[in-house]
């Protein structure tokens, strides 16, 4: 059996079974459960009503939720006999990297309502692994603080996840600062107009937004910080409110197109015009200024 220190990602699943197994004749118990609804429920007993409704919940009455997950099962693993699987490789390439596996983490706002280190910690769990961890716009922690966590926890991909706003100089300088810190790859979400009307959070009265969850990256944002009427350490009380309140209204999304578009960041010489016209975001291209010369974008969905 291999070295129980190893990382998870060398690891076979039948190495991972001895291990719980062999725990068992010592009377020990895993401290995490197997069954990933075990782990639903774990979470449910120790977070506050409103934080895990606001991780669990989707918009409206979930039905597109509940349709997603029902899709996602009707995926089936092929099994292939007789095959010579002594050495077996679980890694994949995209963007021109090749990761650990094809699972990619996500990009999950607010993760500072759910545990204390937040992004940081989940950014350092992707990194330990080699795979790839997307961190959202409105995280807990910001862009540079989770890039120098990941770092230090392995050799990880990051990509950084954008809503588009209406304030073009503060989009371009998120993205600045997400190239600076190594986010090698732009998640742009494109069908966020507006707030979503989400059922479970409005019985709850709660948005993290309006106590100052997830506002990271526009705290500590130079653009963000001179468009306040007052920073946000002279004026602690009101920050969070008066921050949400301006993030709220300038958030929307210039695109209503359903879908999500992966972004490589590169500096080019190019103009907007020469942009591939297939991609949504060109449009605004033009309206960025800078930010446009040093972007190329690639639409990944149909590789």
């Amino acid at each position: 059996m291999e070295n129980p220190s190893a990382p998870l990602s060398k690891q076979s699943g039948l190495d991972r079974e001895q291990q719980i197994y062999a725990l068992g004749l010592t009377g020990g118990k895993l401290s995490i459960p197997v069954a990933l609804s075990l782990l639903e429920q774990k979470a449910k007993e120790i977070l506050p009503q409103r934080a895990y409704d606001y991780v669990a919940g989707g918009a409206s009455g979930e039905d597109t939720v509940r349709a997603n997950g029902e899709a996602f099962y009707r995926w089936r693993i092929v099994p292939r006999m007789l095959r010579n699987v002594s050495q077996r490789d679980l890694s994949v390439e995209i963007l021109g990297t090749r990761i650990a596996a094809p699972v990619i983490l996500g990009p999950v706002g607010v993760q500072g309502i759910v545990h204390p280190e937040a992004d940081v910690a989940s950014a350092r769990a992707a990194a330990a692994l080699g795979l790839p961890f997307v961190l959202s716009t409105v995280s807990s922690r910001t862009i540079e603080e989770v890039a120098q966590s990941a770092e230090k926890a392995g050799n990880g991909v990051r990509w950084f996840q954008l809503y588009w706003g209406k304030n073009p100089e503060l989009t371009a300088s998120m993205l600045q600062r997400a190239e600076r810190a190594g986010y090698k790859a732009l998640v742009v979400t494109l069908d966020t107009s507006m707030l979503a009307w989400r059922e479970r959070d409005l019985q709850n009265t709660y948005l993290p937004m309006i106590f100052g969850d997830g506002l990271a990256n526009y705290f500590s944002d130079p653009v963000f910080r001179g468009l306040l009427p007052q920073p946000p350490e002279q004026n602690p009380a009101l920050s969070p409110g008066t921050t949400f309140l301006f993030y709220a209204s300038r958030r929307a999304c210039r695109y209503s197109s359903k879908a999500s578009c992966i972004l490589r960041m590169r500096r080019v010489r190019s103009t907007p015009e020469s942009m591939p016209s297939s991609c949504p975001t060109t449009a605004a291209g033009k309206s960025m200024g800078p930010s446009a010369r040093w972007m190329r974008f690639r639409r990944s969905s149909r590789k």
